[in-house]
């Protein structure tokens, strides 16, 4: 069975409480939560954590750490706030925290993530380096990077940041990237990944012994609902 992580839109609290609720009575393994998905995800207020750690009380929860839109370079007064945000997130009832920093050079910032996994690790929060993975020029490297960091996951479709494409398009890369990986960090595959797609994605991955899982947003919303059953052919 497939380990499934769903990524929920923060905006609307209502809405938020309802996919919360489903995604718990589904089975999801975990959420990611991120306020302003139209910007690609931003960091979700206190109150949006507090609300979906009540209705999805058993799986885990991720929290979005990102200050603002655009790229993934922060200057220091936005890696302050972020490592703020990172003791809110834990205060409100998170287990793991998903964040990215990299520097001009799009490669990964070695200092700023060291910084900031210094309190997720005295927090003891699980981490994800998100999609600005995707970002990066040289990902091989930056992957054996995330590994020497101890990132317990890495998100990324495989194809790059703000390029046409989805995880299935980007397969190739993807394995490679799990060879790499090992067993020494977990790849989650995102990037339109939806039960239309999922038995083609699966079914192309190697090598068995790497730890690998799957992020969707859009494939499993019906309305803005995420959809039970949509989440449901995801797992199987």
């Amino acid at each position: 069975m497939n380990s499934i992580e769903v990524c929920l839109d923060t905006d609307n609290v209502a809405i938020l409480a309802q996919n919360a609720k489903t995604c718990n009575k589904a089975g999801v393994d975990r959420i990611e939560l991120c306020a302003d998905m139209h910007v690609d995800g931003l960091t979700p207020s206190v109150d949006a954590i507090r609300v979906t750690r009540q209705h999805f009380p058993k799986g885990e929860l991720l929290v979005m750490i990102r200050p603002r839109a655009g790229d993934f370079n922060y200057v220091v007064d936005e890696l302050i706030t972020m490592n703020e945000q990172i003791i809110q997130a834990k205060e409100c009832g998170a287990d793991g925290v998903v964040f990215g920093v990299v520097d001009q050079q799009q490669q990964i910032n070695l200092n700023a993530c060291q910084m900031l996994l210094y309190t997720t690790k005295k927090l003891s929060l699980k981490t994800t380096f998100h999609r600005a993975f995707d970002a990066i020029l040289e990902r091989e490297t930056a992957l054996a990077q995330l590994k020497d960091l101890a990132f317990d996951r890495v998100l990324t479709s495989g194809v790059a940041w703000k390029t046409e494409g989805n995880a299935l398009d980007g397969i190739d890369n993807i394995n490679r990237y799990l060879t790499l990986a090992d067993e020494h960090i977990e790849v989650v595959i995102g990037g339109g990944v939806s039960a239309k797609n999922i038995s083609a994605i699966t079914s192309s991955l190697f090598p068995d012994s790497a730890r690998v899982s799957f992020h969707s947003y859009s494939g499993v919303l019906n309305n803005g609902l995420i959809d039970a059953l949509a989440i449901k052919n995801l797992k199987c």
